[in-house]
C-alpha cells in the first residue's frame, strides 16, 4: 500500500475518534507518535481472526 501522509492521518483520526485507537507522544522525543490499540479494537479483531478461521475451513471443504 502506497498511502501519503494526509491519508494515513485522516484514518489514524477516524480509529482514534471511534475508539479503536490511542496516539500518545513518547516520553523522550515529543515529536514522535506511538498507538496503542485500544480493548474495543482487540475484541473486534478477535472477531475477524474467527471469521477468517471458519472460512479458511469451509474452503478447504469446497471440491473444485
Amino acid at each position: 500500500m502506497q498511502l501519503k501522509g494526509p491519508s494515513v492521518t485522516s484514518l489514524l483520526n477516524g480509529l482514534e475518534k471511534n475508539g479503536f485507537i490511542i496516539r500518545y507522544s513518547r516520553e523522550d522525543d515529543g515529536r514522535t507518535m506511538n498507538i496503542k490499540v485500544t480493548e474495543k479494537c482487540d475484541k473486534v479483531l478477535e472477531a475477524l481472526r474467527e471469521v477468517f478461521k471458519r472460512t479458511e475451513q469451509n474452503s478447504s471443504c469446497i471440491a473444485v
